[in-house]
Formats: C-alpha cells, sequence, structure tokens
C-alpha cells in the first residue's frame, strides 16, 4: 500500500463534509417530526446504501471478504450501539444535553490516540490538540445544557454513545492503515444497520410510511454521501484534526434551524459559533502549512 494514502491531512476535510451531511440528516428528522419508526429509519437510510457498496465491490472485484475481521466488527458494533444509544438518550433527556454529551467523542478519540502515540514513543502533533477542547467549549456555548434536573441514566446513555462513536472512529482509522477498501468497509456496517432495523421492526408500534416519502429519499441520499466522507476522512486523514472538524456538524446544524425551523440565536449561541468556526479556521490554515504531515508530527 502507498503510505502517503493514509498519511495526507487533506482527506480530514472530508470530516467537515461528513459534518454537513450529518446535520442534513438531523434537520430531515426534525422536518418528519419523531413521526417515524427507528427501524424503518435505520432500514430506509442504510439499505440502499449496502446495495450500493455491494455493488462497489463486485465492479472493482473485492472479495467480500475482510482480512480485519475484528476492526470491522468494533466498527460496526460500535457505531450501531452510538447510533441506538444517542436516539435513546434524545427521546428521554433534552436533545440539547444529549447533543453536548455525544460531542465529547472528540475528547475521547483524541485521549485514546495520545495515550497510544505516547505508549509508542510518537510524536503528536500539539499545535492542533488545544484545538479540541476549544471546539468543545464552542459546542458548550451554543448548546448551553443544564443538567440539574436531568436522569442520570440516560446521560449517560448519551456519554456512552460518545464513547462508542470515538471507538468507531479510531477502528475507521485503524482499517485505513491497513488499506481496508472503504466500499467494503461501509457494506458490513451498512448490513448490521439493516439487521438491527429488522430485530427492532417487531418491537415497535408506530405504522410504517410510504417508502417513497420525500423525506426517505433524502435521508437515503445524505445517509450514503455521508457515510462515505466519514469513511475515508477518518481512513485517510490525520486524527487529531478529524477531532477538530467533528465539531462541525454543530455549526451545519445551527444553521439549518436558522433557515429551516426559523430558530433564533442567542449571544452565547452567536459566541459559541464563533469559537467553533475560528477553531476550524486555525485548523486549516495550519493543515496547510503542512499538508503531508501524519497523524503524529509535533
Amino acid at each position: 500500500m502507498n503510505p502517503s494514502r493514509n498519511t495526507n491531512p487533506i482527506y480530514s476535510l472530508l470530516v467537515i463534509c461528513s459534518g454537513f451531511f450529518a446535520a442534513s440528516i438531523t434537520a430531515c428528522l426534525n422536518v418528519a417530526n419523531n413521526e417515524y419508526c427507528l427501524s424503518q429509519i435505520l432500514f430506509v437510510r442504510y439499505f440502499p446504501l449496502a446495495l450500493i457498496s455491494y455493488s462497489l465491490l463486485k465492479h472493482s472485484h473485492v472479495s467480500i471478504k475482510t482480512p480485519n475481521a475484528l476492526l470491522t466488527t468494533i466498527r460496526c458494533l460500535c457505531g450501531i450501539g452510538a447510533v441506538v444509544l444517542f436516539i435513546e438518550a434524545a427521546q428521554n433527556i433534552p436533545v440539547i444535553n444529549a447533543q453536548t454529551m455525544y460531542y465529547t467523542a472528540p475528547l475521547f478519540t483524541s485521549l485514546f490516540f495520545c495515550l497510544h502515540a505516547f505508549n509508542q514513543k510518537r510524536s503528536v502533533w500539539l499545535k492542533i490538540l488545544p484545538l479540541i477542547p476549544l471546539g468543545f467549549f464552542g459546542v458548550l456555548l451554543v448548546n448551553r445544557p443544564s443538567f440539574s434536573e436531568v436522569g442520570f441514566g440516560y446521560s449517560s446513555a448519551a456519554l456512552l454513545s460518545a464513547l462508542f462513536l470515538s471507538l468507531a472512529s479510531l477502528s475507521l482509522k485503524g482499517l485505513g492503515k491497513r488499506g481496508e477498501p472503504s466500499e467494503r468497509t461501509i457494506f458490513y456496517f451498512s448490513l448490521t444497520c439493516c439487521i438491527t432495523a429488522a430485530v427492532l421492526f417487531p418491537l415497535e408500534s408506530k405504522p410504517y410510511k410510504s417508502f417513497l416519502d420525500p423525506i426517505f429519499i433524502l435521508l437515503a441520499l445524505f445517509t450514503v454521501l455521508q457515510q462515505f466522507c466519514v469513511t475515508l476522512g477518518w481512513g485517510r486523514g490525520s486524527t487529531l484534526l478529524n477531532c477538530v472538524f467533528q465539531f462541525s456538524g454543530v455549526p451545519f446544524a445551527v444553521m439549518f434551524g436558522v433557515l429551516l425551523f426559523n430558530e433564533r440565536l442567542g449571544l452565547s449561541a452567536i459566541f459559541g459559533m464563533a469559537v467553533l468556526l475560528a477553531s476550524e479556521l486555525v485548523a486549516v490554515l495550519i493543515m496547510q502549512k503542512k499538508p503531508h504531515s501524519v497523524n503524529g508530527k509535533k
């Protein structure tokens, strides 16, 4: 495998794109106003992706069998665990609280990455590190969560979803290092989501909507784009840059809230947006100075 395939931080910009498509998915679900059951949402989002990724595997003559079964399993189980736990938390505590806990994922990822780098006696990209807690501070300013009267159980579920998201992201990085084809990684994850949808179906009481619903078509489209961006971004980009860019979903979500739902921004949210955008702009400027740096350069 070409070493540069996994060492070019330019790929990290795809994480910003995945943040946009993730915010687009959230906006679609907000328009739907919780009318759809979880099993149908999962099926509609990931069944087309399973077909597309499988078709790409066949077209490129790549075997469906992976030599990286453990990492692929971790990616699938942690990925679906993050999704289900977040939805469960968001349905039982304020969405703002759940989202804030969910965005601790970059903090977990950067901590695990640095501990591993120090254990391997490798340097880390020190200029990027301060931007990660700064980005989370921006999230706090935008969301302004209050945990005074929130149940510990569902808050813990939201935090656990962030931990699972972090482990899923790190597994994508590991798969990228091993040269695992992105379409095979995506296929197994989408297949896992479809199986989960089948398991959840008999447990849900909400009626199924028509699969030709325009919201479902948009969900399928945005999911395909988001998954390819996040898989390529984490597989080939810089881990610490990805942690900074992972916060990009918040400004995009705020943008959709203002444009589509007539939401108004308070002074704290405006300042938080400025902090988020500034941290990501600084990260881009640092990246441009060392466009071919690997994950751990001082």
